[in-house]
């Protein structure tokens, strides 16, 4: 059967007639094999020969049939628009899918195949869906100045592992653009590009990252993503959004980035969500440009970070009226001062004693916990020390006339935790210091008690938003 009369399953290009026989007299050459009507066995084949021949008939088809009609005298006055399925393919030679300016796909399909040299889509034009799922590049490829408009299924990369650079410059990707478990072994570079509606769902990146001058449009997802990621507890790689532009809402969710994050001079039209992700570094954000009212850091958290990175955080929830939000970056702002403060100032200075009473008012029941033991600690110096004495018989009531018959210890918890109500300053006293020194020591400890109490109630105002 000639090639060209193929049946309809056994074809790529899902016609029984191939549109160059105008060129080449109804005939193909019978060196070759017609890439675009291959029939699957020839595909699949493990003859690494007769695999090659695929690969180079691929690359040499279409300019031999420009030639073939040149040496006719007749010109390609129109775009040639071909459908290209090559599914399962294992290509083991360089190869360049912009053969000629003429092509134009009209839809691209690679699921499964395999690239063990560097592949290069520059320039291509596809009008419908690309389809890479499944796909593992061994090697470079580019998809510069890449035009693919989309179709119903976009551009699909799912499952697809990327084993060394990728590069898209100035790519035009509309549709729905699915990285979904797509893993990225070496640089990746998507610069000054258009990506519509993507979605980077369990998406890994091991090294570095650039989306530098891209517009993100129709929204952005990156859920459950890791940048940077590695085995090793420290990651020097950095994740640029610089200069980027996200059109509409933004998410990140369960995100893990484990280097240097740069959003300088990104901007972001609509609503961000970065939720319960974590930062090894807190990401800089010099120059962006965003709405303070519509962004969120809910249940995201950060090893580290500039001071003044956490300052513009606070104001922006501030901003928000985000009261418990702020208080964490504030928080976090204290906490990078106090790293870098001396050692001396990190015993005795106020923001020692902020960070350990509650945490920088982010966790209310320090101070709660932190009165109890203090309590149980003074009564043990009033115990020992043997600083106080109990009031007469005749003026105490209820309950507080058999405390005679109390242990010295017991009494002891009770005279520290009279301290609580400040009743050796204000109303009766079930027990007296004994001199100065148990006064002082009372006095001391309502102080302390006081500021206790005053942060459990502010931090619990701030969490609840009361």
């Amino acid at each position: 059967m000639n090639q060209c009369q193929a049946k309809l399953e056994d074809t790529f290009l899902h016609s029984g007639d191939c549109p160059y026989s105008d060129f080449i007299g109804g005939e193909h050459d019978g060196k070759y094999f017609c890439i675009f009507h291959l029939p699957y066995e020839f595909k699949n084949t493990d003859n690494v020969g007769k695999r090659e021949t695929i690969n180079k008939n691929f690359l040499n088809k279409v300019n031999e049939l420009i030639s073939v009609a040149n040496l006719q005298n007749k010109e390609l006055s129109k775009e040639i628009k071909i459908p290209l399925d090559i599914r399962g393919v294992i290509f083991s030679i360089e190869m360049d899918f912009q053969l000629i300016s003429k092509i134009i796909y009209t839809s691209i399909d690679f699921t499964g195949s395999k690239f063990y040299s560097s592949t290069k889509f520059d320039e291509c034009i596809i009008h419908g869906m690309a389809i890479f799922k499944n796909v593992e590049f061994n090697d470079v490829v580019s998809f510069n100045q890449t035009s693919i408009h989309g179709g119903g299924a976009g551009t699909d990369f799912s499952n697809t592992k990327f084993k060394n650079n990728v590069n898209f410059h100035k790519a035009d990707l509309r549709g729905q653009t699915k990285f979904i478990d797509a893993i990225f072994e070496d640089d990746v570079n998507i610069l000054n590009s258009d990506i519509y509606d993507s979605k980077f769902i369990n998406t890994i990146f091991f090294k570095n990252i650039k989306f530098n001058d891209t517009r993100f449009q129709a929204g952005s997802i990156f859920q459950n993503t890791k940048f940077g990621f590695s085995r090793q507890k420290k990651s020097n790689f950095q994740f640029n959004f610089q200069i980027a532009q996200f059109l509409e809402d933004t998410k990140f969710l369960n995100c893990k980035f484990y280097g240097a994050t740069k959003f300088d001079g990104t901007k972001f039209y609509k609503n961000v969500e970065i939720f319960n992700s974590h930062f090894t570094i807190a990401p800089s954000i010099i120059n962006l440009d965003v709405n303070n009212e519509n962004i969120s850091f809910n249940k995201t958290t950060f090893d580290k970070g500039e001071i003044s990175t956490f300052r513009k955080f606070k104001k922006m929830m501030e901003e928000q009226r985000n009261m418990w939000e702020a208080t964490i970056f504030y928080g976090k702002e204290l906490f990078e001062e106090w790293r870098e403060s001396k050692f001396i100032w990190k015993i005795f200075s106020l923001n020692t004693f902020y960070l350990c009473s509650n945490n920088y008012g982010r966790w209310w029941l320090l101070p709660i916990l932190w009165i109890i033991l203090l309590t149980v600690g003074f009564a043990g110096l009033y115990y020992y020390y043997d600083l106080f004495i109990l009031n007469n018989t005749e003026k105490l009531i209820g309950w507080e006339k058999g405390i005679h018959d109390y242990s010295k210890f017991k009494q002891s918890i009770i005279f520290s935790a009279q301290n609580l109500k400040l009743s050796w300053l204000f109303g009766r006293q079930i027990m007296y210091p004994t001199n100065g020194w148990s006064w002082l020591l009372n006095g001391f400890q309502s102080v302390i008690n006081i500021i206790l109490f005053a942060m459990t109630i502010i931090s619990i105002r701030k969490r609840f938003k009361i």
